[in-house]
């Protein structure tokens, strides 16, 4: 009886993986180690920076690096990276503009979240931003803020646009080990996601996306300051 019954435990476990891995698919896997395109990148562009074997980091205020994927993700998936060295040399203007977007996705291929510098009413974005107030202290203490849009760019009618600091445990702490930054959107779902660490630290809606996501940015988005010195590595790229 107690055979039957662990037989039966491994079946539904094999089918929980089965399912699992049918509901979700690795559309990119990149170490970011070279320049070469993998798989499901259509273009890749690191504007400065370096790659090593160990991933990609900028090295100067400027430098980021842009991977075009498909749109198989686009409406329904997730980004995954690693970073380590997030306490890397993050250098602030005093005149209030050092932002750093350090981890971005957008559907538009002029990348920027205001409708002024050619955000459209049809795009959907997310940035995560961090950086230095006008002082030279950081602008969100230990936290980060995301910025998000899933139909509409800032200031665009009708716009879903939104921001929101994204509040962590008070022993978070940004040393030298790898973390593991994972962003999820769902059109069905009605929702965008992130986790650090397979932790989550914030949700919110994500609604009438009607333009796939497909262009990524690490250290930097076209406007604003470069995150210098992090360690990018591990880019994937989920469908689900």
């Amino acid at each position: 009886m107690n055979l039957i019954l662990v037989f039966n435990l491994l079946v539904l476990l094999l089918i929980a993986v089965n399912n699992r891995t049918a509901a979700q698919k690795l559309v990119v896997d990149d170490p970011l180690s070279s320049s070469a395109i993998v798989e499901g990148e259509t273009r890749k562009i690191s504007t400065g920076g370096l790659f090593t074997e160990k991933g990609w980091q900028a090295i100067d205020q400027g430098d980021y690096l842009m991977i075009e994927v498909s749109d198989e993700a686009g409406f329904e998936g997730s980004l995954e990276v690693d970073i380590q060295n997030l306490n890397g040399q993050i250098i602030g203007k005093k005149d209030g503009s050092g932002k750093i977007h350090f981890l971005n996705m957008f559907s538009n291929s002029v990348a920027d979240h205001h409708a002024e510098h050619g955000g459209t009413a049809n795009d959907a974005l997310w940035t995560l931003r961090t950086g230095f107030d006008e002082n030279g202290n950081p602008r969100y203490g230990q936290n980060f803020k995301i910025l998000w849009a899933s139909k509409g760019a800032k200031r665009t009618e009708n716009s879903n646009y939104h921001e929101e600091i994204v509040q962590l445990s008070k022993d978070w702490k940004r040393d030298k080990t790898p973390y593991t930054f994972r962003v999820t959107w769902s059109q069905k779902g009605k929702s965008i996601k992130v986790f650090i660490d397979s932790n989550l630290v914030f949700s919110g809606q994500w609604l009438n996306q009607i333009s796939p996501l497909q262009y990524i940015y690490l250290a930097k988005s076209p406007d604003f300051q470069t995150l210098v010195g992090p360690l990018f590595s591990n880019l994937k790229v989920y469908a689900h």
